[in-house]
């Protein structure tokens, strides 16, 4: 048998398991309940599931234990939580209304807000990485995995225990010596959400999500009465959800008199073209080009976006992706050395293959967005020259350098000194949507967006072609 002391987010757990030369230490770690994130599956390659293995860093979908050992699992904190807006003091009803928590249920990642409903004043707000990603770094993945009611409500329990647990640490947060708060405490929860973490989330399967013609079996919207009370921001499609009405909220976009663009980047990206009158909207699958931890360095995938663009200018990459790596041995071999000397096994061309294969899937990333953009554009009658804000939001547009995705031509040159970046909108959106006015324009939002489905569009085959390439199109 080997005793195996696990330290999971600071606590301590003795595991007595047979010895096994097959089983991996995610598989153990996994079969005693604790979270490994794995967003490639287990192959060893995304660099996600690393732990600390008596003192050294070993991937724990790939490490065999062979002998007692203490291992520290530590899950990352999300660090796109950075402010909420507070909402105002609310009508006073006579009573005490207690708390309220916002939800940003994203597939990478999970925020959470804690609010005093009356004064309407935030008192905390957390983050963490999605519990369910070790069943895979996008929606199709999840949607896969959820085949049947078992693993559906499998992955249904995950986010709500993950849920529990951040308003538990916020309440605790919160709490003072003359006023102590628990999850009782919370009377209102509201939610946004893509369709499909929204419905996980809601425990109805995304199944149809899945198969043409990808129609969810509820677009959310309402308010469930139950104790407590939960709302799940408005969805428009099967692939542009309650995220996307929640960031037309929080930026007030709804109320735009100009022609304005919403972009929500991250492994899927939805687009909201319009104005006042109205929105047309899309999504377009990126990949794990735009989530976190992307990259050969296990870099964000806005920090991997600004290296690729310092490769284009060197020449390390050219414009049809291709890695060249003698040019980057010229320009970086110092680098290369330097990680030599601090891992014990290190193999240049090893390295050097996974970037070029990273950089493969980020130009992949890009003409998903190229297509997903020349098609809206296309197809609304509105060009590019047209547009007067675009608003960059999710967790990658966070990080975002506009600069390097110009340089890239991620974004077209007539975006060029129009992008704000919005940070997390969504997670705005859903502490807006704790007052009751902020829910009665969601659902107008909803009612003037109109969705179009890009699979099987001969245009986005059209125009993601045409955005293949790196760097700006040539007049």
């Amino acid at each position: 048998m080997l005793n195996i002391k696990v330290i999971y987010e600071g606590t301590e757990r003795d595991l007595s398991v047979p010895f096994d030369s097959k089983r991996t230490l995610k598989d153990i770690l996994e079969d005693a309940g604790m979270a490994v994130s794995a967003p490639c599956g287990g192959m060893g390659i995304c660099g996600r599931c690393m732990v600390n293995v008596d003192g050294k860093e070993e991937l724990a979908c790939t490490y065999v234990p062979e002998k007692d050992m203490t291992v520290t699992v530590s899950r990352r904190k999300n660090d796109v939580v950075k402010s909420a807006p507070e909402l105002g003091e609310l009508p006073d009803v006579g009573v005490p209304l207690g708390l309220g928590l916002a939800l940003d249920l994203g597939t990478t990642t999970v925020a959470a807000f804690l609010y005093d409903l009356q004064s309407g004043k935030c008192l905390g707000m957390t983050g963490a990485e999605n519990a369910q990603r070790r069943f895979g770094a996008d929606v199709i993945s999840r949607i896969r995995y959820a085949e049947n009611d078992r693993k559906m409500l499998q992955l249904t329990s995950l986010i709500r225990e993950q849920v529990f647990d951040l308003g538990m640490e916020l309440c605790a947060a919160a709490s003072t010596k003359e006023k102590q708060y628990g999850m009782q405490d919370i009377r209102y929860i509201s939610i946004a959400g893509n369709t499909v973490m929204q419905s996980l989330f809601a425990a109805i399967t995304p199944k149809p999500i899945g198969e043409a013609p990808f129609t969810p079996i509820s677009l959310f919207g309402e308010e469930l009465v139950a104790e407590p009370t939960m709302y799940y921001c408005p969805c428009i499609s099967g692939y542009v959800g309650g995220d996307i009405t929640a960031g037309i909220l929080s930026t007030g976009i709804y109320e735009a008199d100009e022609t304005v663009l919403l972009m929500d980047l991250g492994t899927n990206c939805e687009f909201a073209l319009g104005d006042r009158n109205g929105f047309f909207c899309v999504s377009a699958p990126a990949g794990p080009s735009f989530g976190r931890g992307a990259g050969s360095d296990q870099l964000h995938g806005s920090e991997f976006i600004s290296l690729a663009a310092r490769f284009l200018t060197e020449g390390v990459i050219d414009e049809t992706g291709r890695f060249y790596g003698d040019k980057y041995r010229e320009k970086h071999g110092e680098e290369l050395k330097k990680r030599a000397l601090k891992k014990a096994v290190f193999d240049a061309e090893s390295y050097m293959k996974q970037l070029a294969s990273d950089i493969r899937s980020l130009q992949l990333a890009k003409a998903a967005v190229g297509g997903a953009l020349g098609t809206i554009f296309r197809e609304s009658g509105i060009s590019a020259d047209d547009v007067k804000r675009v608003y960059v939001a999710g967790g990658f547009g966070s990080f975002l350098d506009p600069e390097s995705a110009f340089t890239l031509g991620l974004f077209p040159e007539a975006f060029r000194g129009k992008v704000v970046m919005t940070g997390n909108s969504a997670g705005e959106g859903a502490c807006l949507a704790l007052r009751q006015e902020n829910r009665e324009i969601l659902k107008k939002i909803a009612g003037i967006c109109t969705y179009r489905e890009l699979s099987g569009s001969k245009v986005f085959d059209e125009e993601y072609i045409e955005a293949m390439c790196f760097g700006q199109p040539e007049e």
